[in-house]
């Protein structure tokens, strides 16, 4: 049986394991902070979750699609395919020089940082048979009282027989 917070949770965890200066992809590797906090959810949490200053940055894997195909030969066994979007978010205390810049160039270098990742770890288990980046978006979210860069990499996750 397919469990979707199950495959939540494994990368997530695959993103915490490589949260280490031992790690072969530190996925803070260059940051001026290591990353802090990470979460899980549906699209858009992120952009709800209210996240303390001090827990910047932080990453946010959510939960866009699933789409599965039953099979000809076994009407247990299926494929599935979902989408994924992992959300890196760095935050800079107003007052030092150039914050927001600072903030952009760090949430870029941590979503190349990721996509090296994921792009040296493409299966998480026997069922996920390919994990693959279809797309990097950059922005930034402003609020009154906050300036976060934010990077989402959009993944397609490929699940067979399960």
């Amino acid at each position: 049986m397919l469990s979707i917070t199950a495959l939540l949770t494994s990368v997530e965890n695959l993103l915490i394991k490589n949260n280490t200066s031992t790690s072969s992809w530190y996925i803070s590797n260059g940051l001026n902070e290591k990353v802090r906090s990470f979460y899980k959810g549906n699209d858009g949490f992120s952009e709800n979750k209210p996240i303390a200053k001090t827990q910047y940055p932080a990453i946010c894997v959510e939960l866009k699609s699933k789409n599965e195909e039953m099979k000809i030969i076994s009407r247990e066994k299926r494929d599935a395919t979902i989408r994924m979007t992992i959300v890196c978010i760095t935050n800079y205390i107003s007052g030092l020089t150039d914050t927001k810049e600072n903030s952009d160039m760090e949430s870029i270098a941590l979503a190349q940082n990721v996509e090296y990742l994921i792009r040296n770890n493409v299966t998480l288990s026997a069922t996920v048979h390919m994990m693959q980046i279809e797309s990097t978006e950059y922005g930034v979210d402003i609020r009154e009282d906050y300036y976060n860069a934010v990077s989402r990499i959009h993944l397609l996750i490929n699940m067979y027989n399960v």
